[in-house]
């Protein structure tokens, strides 16, 4: 039997004995799964840490929300805040201003189109 084959060094797949080869395609292929399954495992932290495909988009727009050049500060917390539509209550349609850490924080701020200098 020689020591390198057609396959680049590995002998065992030229071998004229079907166990040998059958164990040693077993062998690559358990490889194979462990691989994937660190990759998977990695993926997996990743994914936790940072989100996933839709998360990365919505997590990107909320920050340039938060830092509209315009916005004021929140009045309850040290935090920007975003412009919203009222969709309901007494003023459906009008915008306003509400906190960027919204449900942990409800600060509200009426909107106006010209922003005062010291918020």
């Amino acid at each position: 039997m020689a020591m390198f084959g057609s396959y680049g060094g590995y002998w065992w797949l030229d071998s004229t004995d079907d166990t040998v080869v059958a164990n040693a395609l077993l062998i690559l292929i358990a490889r194979v799964i462990n691989m994937l399954n660190h990759q998977m495992e990695s993926q997996g932290e990743k994914f936790k840490e940072e989100g996933g495909f839709r998360e990365k988009p919505l997590g990107i727009r909320h920050e340039v929300m938060a830092t509209h050049e315009d916005a004021p500060t929140c009045p309850e917390r040290d935090a920007s805040m975003r412009k919203h539509t009222a969709r309901s209550g007494k003023n459906p349609g009008q915008p306003f201003w509400g906190c960027s850490k919204y449900p942990a924080c409800s600060g509200l701020r009426p909107y106006d189109e010209k922003p005062a200098e010291n918020r």
